[in-house]
């Protein structure tokens, strides 16, 4: 499996807008324009001008909400762009030469080449495990596949002590990748990705992939294939432990999704074209979820992720995530998961404590 990686210029991308005030312009339309040439430069680089242009015309960006203050990705042509950096090509590495880093799990993904145990209320069976021994425990809620467009919530990341474990060295010394995560994911048949927060230590011999404790932007996509994982790296210097971040991820439109970040004022907006099946603007197939997870190769903790204020939007409207918006709540290795504080489904605190596993896990 390939990763994807950004060049330099786009990692340290860090914007500054308005505080959350939504604005009340119409909401953009949906066309598919014809596909420059990969080749052609100028063509890639006018169209992702226009891609640009589209795309802030949406009444869910925040008050202020600039051009500059955007990242547009075409995941056909594999380009991202901003008025900041201008185009960036997005470069893949084989796995030969940068390891795969490990994803968060999700109901049908492999993790390190092993299956995490991701049946509801799982507990923590023995697992036969390749080297290195990871494990991948989360606490996951999914929406209804009930129309569903749109969610946004705040998330309080855990706090410098709160957090730990994170070495990048698995119970039998190896070396692995391991992070604690936080993000929303949006899946319709074959399309799947997931956009959040994540603090890391992985084996890639860059000091930017190894600050623990700091938390960046990330994204998984899943078009029908393999998840290409896009670490931007952002903001720069990361936010810091404890920090109250807004995120927010939508569908405005057939096969695009935007997602956007706000945290001590400083904010970043994404717009994601993929032109194939996926998403859908009038929610049908859209089955949202909100994640806190972890993967780790030996003991470690990520306490107190409090999500609060979690709204889901249908034809109702804007509403509080409740049991009846929630298809699911499942648990990977439960007895290491504990909810609490929890208010139906739209405040809860997350914690995750992963024992010593060593015996718990056999290496190949």
């Amino acid at each position: 499996m390939k990763k994807v990686i950004l060049t330099s210029s786009l990692l340290a991308l860090m914007v500054l807008s308005s505080s959350v005030v939504w604005a009340q312009q119409p909401s953009e339309g949906r066309s598919t324009p014809i596909l420059p040439n990969v080749n052609d430069t100028s063509a890639v680089l006018n169209h992702m001008q226009a891609l640009l242009d589209r795309g802030l015309n949406d009444r869910e960006w925040p008050v202020g909400m600039r051009r500059q203050d955007i990242v547009v990705w075409d995941l056909t042509l594999k380009c991202a762009y901003s008025e900041q950096t201008g185009l960036v090509r997005l470069v893949a590495q084989p796995d030969d030469v940068s390891p795969e880093i490990g994803r968060v799990p999700r109901e049908d993904v492999s993790v390190q080449g092993t299956k995490a145990d991701l049946s509801t209320d799982s507990g923590t069976p023995p697992l036969t495990m390749s080297s290195p021994a990871t494990y991948g425990p989360y606490r996951l809620v999914k929406s209804l596949d009930n129309g569903y467009t749109k969610v946004y919530a705040y998330i309080t990341l855990p706090g410098s002590s709160d957090l730990a474990g994170l070495d990048g060295v698995d119970s039998y010394g190896v070396a692995c990748n391991e992070g604690a995560f936080n993000y929303f994911g949006l899946a319709n048949g074959s399309y799947d990705m997931e956009c959040g927060l994540c603090t890391q230590h992985h084996m890639v011999d860059d000091p930017a992939y190894n600050d623990a404790g700091r938390w960046y932007i990330y994204r998984s996509h899943n078009p029908g294939g393999s998840p290409p994982w896009l670490n931007l790296h952002i903001p720069s210097g990361g936010f810091a432990p404890g920090s109250r971040v807004f995120m927010k991820m939508w569908v405005p439109a057939d096969d695009e999704v935007k997602v956007y970040y706000a945290c001590d004022g400083y904010s970043v907006g994404e717009i994601y074209y993929n032109w194939m099946t996926g998403p859908k603007a009038n929610g049908s197939g859209n089955r949202f979820r909100r994640v806190t997870s972890m993967i780790v190769g030996g003991t470690a903790k990520s306490m107190n992720n409090a999500w609060d204020d979690i709204y889901i939007h249908n034809s109702s409207g804007d509403h509080l995530w409740t049991s009846d918006d929630t298809a699911q709540v499942a648990h990977g290795f439960a007895n290491w998961v504990t909810p609490h504080d929890q208010v139906v489904r739209y405040d809860e605190t997350v914690s995750i404590k992963v024992p010593s596993v060593r015996g718990q896990g056999q290496r190949k």
